[in-house]
């Protein structure tokens, strides 16, 4: 696929997708395969750097929620990071604030998504 975004994912296990203003309009189904051929038992989180979007839209908010969900599924966080005002506000009003973990920088998310989380189990 051309509209493929760059993904990365470092020693921790944390993968990084760099989405760019283009990718932006891609149906979300494809957002959600891409997602989903990407979490595997060895993902321990998900970045989602939006550094680069300008203007939200419809496919990528979805495509935001598709992927939380996904990663709940799977028992791991998603964090976006480089959020400008247009996407932060978008964030809110959706009230995906409430379900994503959201952070100034990759540095920042890959802290939070390290962390011991609250009431996790240890079976």
């Amino acid at each position: 696929m051309d509209w493929q975004p760059q993904v990365t994912q470092d020693e921790n296990g944390i993968i990084t997708i760099t989405i760019e203003q283009a990718h932006a309009v891609v149906d979300s189904e494809q957002w959600l395969r891409l997602f989903e051929r990407l979490v595997d038992s060895r993902v321990r989180g998900l970045i989602l750097d939006c550094s680069q979007v300008t203007t939200p839209s419809s496919p990528l908010m979805s495509a935001l929620t598709w992927c939380r969900q996904l990663a709940h599924r799977h028992g791991i966080e998603a964090c976006v990071v480089g959020c400008q005002s247009r996407l932060t506000r978008a964030l809110e009003i959706t009230e995906l604030t409430r379900v994503l973990l959201i952070a100034e920088n990759a540095g920042a998310a890959i802290e939070l998504l390290l962390r011991p989380q609250e009431g996790a189990s240890g079976s």
